[in-house]
């Protein structure tokens, strides 16, 4: 039926944006250029817009890149995309792994961008 093939178009459209988990690191301009729309497209489904947002962190992204993902929230009008980015930089930004030292600070100053949900 029609309703079986959307779900399965999203449901590979969310694997194929998993499946770029494996290049984030040594194509992250790349990555970040074929996500960011995705993520900022309210006509996506929230399942694949937290895809790219999670995939797109995956990809070390700069300060820079953070602020403009932090500043994403303030137009936001999906609750469940907007909170999913504030709570996975809150808690980076929490961070006291040494991994995560440097994102860790990044997501400090980009959160005072962030709508808080």
């Amino acid at each position: 039926s029609g309703k079986d093939s959307a779900t399965t178009s999203t449901e590979i459209r969310i694997q194929a944006i998993y499946a770029l988990r494996r290049v984030a690191h040594k194509l992250p301009h790349k990555v970040r250029n074929c996500l960011y729309p995705v993520f900022k497209n309210p006509e996506r489904s929230v399942e694949e817009r937290i895809a790219a947002f999670i995939v797109m962190m995956d990809s070390e992204p700069q300060a820079s890149f953070l602020e403009l993902l932090a500043q994403s929230t303030q137009r936001e009008t999906s609750n469940q995309v907007g909170r999913f980015v504030y709570t996975h930089m809150k808690s980076l930004a929490e961070s006291r792994m040494p991994v995560d030292r440097e994102i860790s600070k990044a997501c400090q100053k980009a959160l005072r961008l962030c709508k808080p949900f």
